[in-house]
């Protein structure tokens, strides 16, 4: 991967605060997000399908069910494909005689339930409704975080694990191992700035959606 123009790294900065009315994560509920992503990313799929794959199993964490609507497969080149990806794969199941491709041309206002049982068990210790209710906002968020609006599935799985991946208080961290040029490209610098040594340092945008400094009690 060619090298991509290097700064030194700012000093440490006060940790971020979260826009109004957006919680910012605990350090359990971070740690269950980070979980969750790494299982998505890891998934022998397309990027469009583990990033779908990711908002189905924070939706399905507690029952096995994700409920889902044409818009949540619209976004996708090829909503079909990455169904049948996932049903291919088995982490999606048929429930009895339901297609679930039926999903693609509903109603926007009717949402479908999907059974995910096979995206299921991700995260050590479960995670609890609240919990999943904030990691799942928290996904939903930042995945369409502004500097990630014309981004494609993989870019996006990228910039949610590098701001579960850097310093909650100074939005710093190490880029991964194999990250993809053209992930690298579009992610500098609405979303990183590069330091020397493999590091990058979140932009504000970024920052904003990182999760507390100290851990607290699991919710």
């Amino acid at each position: 991967m060619t090298a991509a123009p290097s700064t030194t790294a700012p000093a440490a900065a006060a940790a971020p605060k979260a826009a109004p009315g957006r919680p910012r994560l605990t350090g359990p509920q971070a740690a269950a997000a980070r979980q969750l992503v790494a299982a998505a990313a890891a998934l022998p799929v397309s990027p469009d399908a583990r990033l779908f794959a990711l908002i189905l199993a924070v939706r399905a964490a507690r029952t096995g069910w994700a409920n889902v609507t044409c818009q949540d497969l619209r976004r996708y080149p090829d909503p079909h494909g990455v169904l049948d990806e996932l049903l291919a794969g088995g982490w999606i199941t048929p429930s009895g005689d339901d297609d679930p491709h039926r999903v693609v041309d509903a109603d926007p206002a009717d949402a479908l339930p999907l059974q995910a049982g096979g995206l299921t068990g991700l995260v050590d210790p479960p995670m609890g409704e609240l919990m999943r209710s904030r990691v799942s906002g928290w996904i939903t968020r930042t995945s369409a975080a502004k500097p990630l609006k014309k981004a494609d599935a993989a870019t996006r799985l990228a910039a949610l694990a590098l701001v579960l991946d850097a310093d909650p208080t100074t939005g710093l961290g190490h880029l991964p191992d194999g990250l993809p040029e053209q992930v690298l490209t579009a992610l500098t610098p609405k979303w990183i700035d590069l330091l020397d040594g493999g590091g990058y340092q979140l932009s504000d945008a970024a920052a904003d959606t990182l999760p507390v400094s100290q851990p607290t009690g699991q919710t």
